[in-house]
Order: C-alpha cells, then structure tokens, then sequence
C-alpha cells in the first residue's frame, strides 16, 4: 500500500486548483508558495516563521487574460486550505460596485475591512478586482469622494506596511496600463506585480479549448484540434489578439451548436454521463466549420 505524504498532498491540492490558469506556472507557484508561508502563522506568538515573503501581489494587463481567474483560483486554494487546517479565514472582497454599494461610507468601510485584514486573530486574504476602477490615479480623478478612498486606503495600507504580520494575502488586480495607476497605492498594494497578457502561441489557445473540453467532461476524440478547421481558428486568435475570455467564450459556443439537442434520444432517468454521451457525436468538418462560424458571430455580437 503506497503511502501518500502531506507534502504531496498539497502539491497535488495546487495543480488541481490552479490547473484553470493557461500561461506563467511561476505565477501560480508563488500564489501558492505565499499561501502556504501565510498558514505557518502562530497564533501564539503572533508571528510567522516563514516571513518575510510577498503577501501583497498586483496583477495587470488588458482585460480578459487571467487577472480575476487567478485571483479567484487563489481563493479557492485558500479556503481549501483553510479547511485542511481546522481553520476559518476570513474573505473580504472588494470590487467595481463598493463605492455604489457603500455611498457615504465608503471610508468607514474601508477603515472596517483593513481592521478585520489587519487582525492578528486571524488567517485572512483580500482580493481588489479591478483596483483602477476604485481608486484611479489622483492626477486623474476629479471627484472629492474618490481622493477621500484613495487617501483613506493608502493610510490603511500604511497600517500593514507597519505591522506586518505575514498571516494575510493581499491581491489587487488592474485592467489598466502601470502608469495610470497611482504610484503610492501600487508602492502599497504589492511587493510582486505581474503583467498578465494575451497568449503567446497558438498551443495556448488549443490548450485552452482542451481545458473547456476536459471542465464539461466531454470525450476529446470527438473533436480533432488539430485539423485546419481548428488550427486555423488558433492562429486566428494569435494574429487577432483575442483575449482568453472571448476565446473561451467562442468555444463554449462552440460545444452548444455541436449539441445534438433531440433530447428524445436519451434514455428516460439517464445519468449525467450517458446523457453528455447522448448530446455529442463526431461531427464532419464541413459541421465543425458550421458550428465554429456560428459561435464566431454569436460571440462578436456579445
């Protein structure tokens, strides 16, 4: 009987919960290199042997490449292990409606949830999505309110910068290019900063296709990836820029015109798999070509 360590365990826990992620390894790496440093904090002592390491990292780059995903998958592994620990941390999200959702407050509240990251009591993470949208450049903003959140976030972040006790993560993500962003906030919200932008290659966009074909448990032989139809579709992608979220998007559209949707095939009380087996069938090129240019449209007119 073979014996399976912690160690791997929790490199096992990783590659599950980051295999969503199509690009650098490395940056996953270090989320979850951080994430586990930030789990060897003693609540005793209010410390963390494995300090110092980057708790506070800023991802940026055109919109669609993987900023949010990342950030979302980190939190999972988080919570996962959180769980595997016995312990509860606590979430505090901030996105694009905090200021809407909290009009008037929004500075109270941000003194409240820097509070509550702050605590010595607790393993805690932060995720910022869209930080440009919150607290944009103040040589660009002209809005009272927004100088307000920016100066009331820089002083909170100031509060951590102070007394950091490695038992929190910090992640802010951005759609805008560095230089719109303000320079004290950036200084603050991250010792790692990543440019995450559109694939490189064409076997990243065929990657990714796979990946949506292996999410939906779908059979990959039904689909020949690699015939012109296909091929051409990711060079396409490369040439034209196409950001992994639209690329995504065109093949789930994709898998929805390639469905057979006579439901009357299916055996009554069938389960998920003989179902999935029942919708999907190898189809001609001259179908796959069908199929691709609709999901084409569908998605340009999204």
């Amino acid at each position: 009987m073979s014996i399976i360590t912690a160690e791997q365990k929790d490199k096992k826990l990783s590659k599950d919960y980051f295999s969503d992620f199509i690009g650098d390894s490395s940056v996953c790496s270090d989320l979850k290199r951080a994430i586990d440093y930030c789990y060897m904090y003693d609540f005793e002592f209010k410390q963390n042997p494995a300090s110092p390491f980057p708790n506070r990292m800023l991802f940026y780059g055109p919109p669609g490449t993987g900023k949010s995903l990342l950030a979302r998958l980190s939190l999972k592994y988080f919570l996962k292990k959180g769980d595997s620990k016995g312990l509860s941390p606590d979430i505090i999200y901030i996105d694009s409606s905090f200021k809407d959702k909290y009009y008037g407050e929004s500075e109270r509240k941000i003194r409240d949830m820097f509070s509550r990251f702050n605590s010595t009591e607790s393993i805690s993470m932060m995720i910022i999505d869209e930080i440009d949208t919150l607290f944009p450049s103040r040589g660009i903003t002209s809005s009272s309110a927004d100088f307000g959140v920016c100066g009331e976030i820089l002083k909170s972040l100031e509060g951590i910068l102070n007394e950091n006790t490695y038992n929190n993560i910090l992640i802010s993500t951005s759609n805008m290019p560095r230089e719109f962003l303000d320079d004290a906030l950036v200084e603050r919200i991250s010792q790692k900063v990543v440019y995450l932008d559109y694939f490189e290659s064409k076997s990243q966009y065929q990657s990714l296709a796979e990946l949506v074909l292996n999410n939906n448990k779908i059979d990959k032989s039904l689909f020949n990836l690699e015939s012109d139809i296909f091929q051409g579709f990711f060079n396409n992608c490369l040439s034209s820029g196409i950001s992994q979220r639209r690329a995504k998007a065109v093949f789930e559209a994709f898998l929805f015109y390639a469905k057979d949707h006579d439901l009357s095939k299916i055996p009554d009380k069938a389960a998920p798999e003989e179902i999935r087996k029942h919708l999907y069938r190898k189809l001609s090129q001259k179908e796959e070509q069908e199929c691709l240019d609709k999901a084409l449209k569908a998605s340009s007119e999204l």
